[in-house]
């Protein structure tokens, strides 16, 4: 009889992992279902984070936390991911980046449900700095994975694919976690945070590990985006290398290895030597740098202030405002990252940027009503214009045989920023005024898109550098 139970579950497991396939296949079109696993796990993740962000300032005053106590709760989870980001892109090139992936989101689920029962402040300040370990893992790890799994013919499009999905979690999840602390208490989001995770592990994790880690010119794996037979320009590659498998950017290269293989990778202090020496890499990196300063100095917390204290908005009217900024952004996501893969990536970050620049400082100018949300919507959808595009452009300079670690350092710029970005622009309001604050944020937008503008390399489309080539695809995973 337990045999029949036991065998009856694995069965229903494989039947719901058959229909987890087919209904991708069939809802996601031509985008390869391993690629949206991937970006569902990463996702889930960002929900997990984003559902306790409602109540995690009331659980900390459970255990009497004051205003500069609650402002490290929050800053730990930070800091994780700031440590982790470098070492998991390392490890990500030498273990196998699916598996780093599986594991990251699963210590997630595991640490967000232990946390609802953390009986002081003191454990509940280390489970936060653990957490953000484990995230900063999870996204290092998964971003890696995605460049693995596409071209720079179709990166733009993945990019794209992932924001989307993180935009979702990320508004999905505070009004989750409002609903479920008003109905079971202030502990339970963090019981009822890891639902979407574990269901993705439990229904995906199958389909991602049968399918190859794919390299971008290996010979074996597949075109993550398309279904359809790739092409591959004659001109630009010899015989040979169409043969091997070895196409990338249109030029000849040695075949990278698989993550996870036993082949040996370059030294480190080597390759840390070429990403720092890469102007085009440093570049992109400040541009990373100025939007996640943007992302949470800006519009997680300057803007806010603005709104409350010198415009006069409810919390109503700038959550309908934030919302419409989501909404749209989420339709521009697709359309951006063809965009990019087709004109070129450089083509659209940069008027994304500028725009961004230009505008904020009409915050510090007046204080109509009008005149804000006006310029809350436009640099909101400027920034997700360009949002996705960044980290396309990153992978897309990476040597073949360091993506891994390209990938965080580029996190760790971003992650900096959030880290520094509230306290920094913070001290500015205290000290000096709003004003101050808004035009530093500018100013840096501004510094980093001319630095970008004037040094970074196109790298696909009419402008790239190297004639583009896309890999011929060989074998798909079943």
């Amino acid at each position: 009889m337990a045999t029949l139970k036991s065998d009856g579950r694995r069965g229903l497991l494989r039947r719901g992992q058959a229909g987890l396939r087919r209904l991708l296949i069939a809802r996601v079109g031509n985008v390869d279902p391993v690629l949206v696993i991937v970006c569902m796990a990463i996702a889930s993740t960002q929900t997990a984070w984003s559902v306790v962000v409602p109540v995690l300032p009331l659980y900390a005053t459970e255990f009497g936390a004051n205003a500069t106590q609650l402002g490290l709760l929050i800053a730990l989870f930070g800091i994780g991911r700031l440590v982790v980001n470098i070492p998991a892109g390392m490890l990500s090139e030498r273990l196998d980046p699916r598996k780093m992936l599986l594991v990251s989101v699963a210590c997630v689920v595991v640490l967000q449900a232990v946390t609802a029962f953390a009986p002081s402040l003191t454990v509940l300040l280390v489970l936060r700095f653990v957490a953000g370990l484990a995230g900063g893992m999870a996204i290092t790890s998964g971003m890696t994975l995605v460049v693995h799994l596409t071209s720079s013919a179709d990166r733009g499009r993945a990019m794209s694919l992932l924001q989307g999905c993180q935009l979702i979690g990320g508004a999905f999840g505070p009004a989750l976690g409002g609903l479920v602390a008003s109905l079971w208490g202030y502990r339970a989001p963090f019981l009822a945070c890891g639902l979407l995770a574990t269901l993705v592990l439990v229904f995906g994790a199958r389909i991602l590990l049968r399918a190859p880690a794919t390299v971008e010119g290996a010979a074996v794996g597949s075109d993550a985006l398309s279904r359809e037979p790739a092409t591959v320009e004659p001109a630009a590659v010899e015989p040979a290398a169409v043969q091997s498998g070895a196409v990338q950017s249109g030029a000849v290269q040695p075949e990278p290895a698989q993550p996870g293989s036993a082949q040996p990778a370059a030294p480190e202090r080597s390759l840390l030597r070429r990403l720092l020496g890469d102007g085009s890499f440093l570049a992109i990196c400040a541009v990373g740098f100025s939007v996640f300063l943007n992302r949470f100095a800006g519009t997680q917390s300057l803007v806010p202030i603005i709104a409350y204290t010198v415009v006069g908005l409810s919390v109503g009217q700038l959550g309908g405002l934030m919302g419409a900024v989501t909404f749209t952004n989420l339709i521009l996501v697709t359309i951006v990252g063809r965009l990019s893969d087709r004109i070129g990536r450089k083509r659209v970050i940069v008027p994304g940027l500028l725009v961004v620049a230009v505008s904020q400082p009409v915050y510090a100018l007046t204080s109509s009503p009008m005149a804000f949300v006006l310029v809350t919507l436009l640099t909101g959808i400027a920034l997700g214009f360009s949002g996705p595009t960044p980290a396309a452009y990153m992978a897309d300079v990476a040597p073949a045989d360091g993506r891994g670690t390209a990938v965080g350092i580029y996190r760790t710029f971003g992650d900096l920023a959030a880290v520094i970005g509230p306290i920094g622009l913070g001290w500015l309001v205290d000290h000096t005024g709003y004003q101050a604050a808004v035009l530093t944020l500018a100013g840096v937008m501004l510094a980093a898109t001319v630095i970008f503008a004037t040094v970074a390399r196109e790298t696909v489309g009419p402008r790239a550098a190297h004639p583009h080539a896309t890999r011929p695809e060989v074998a798909r995973s079943s």
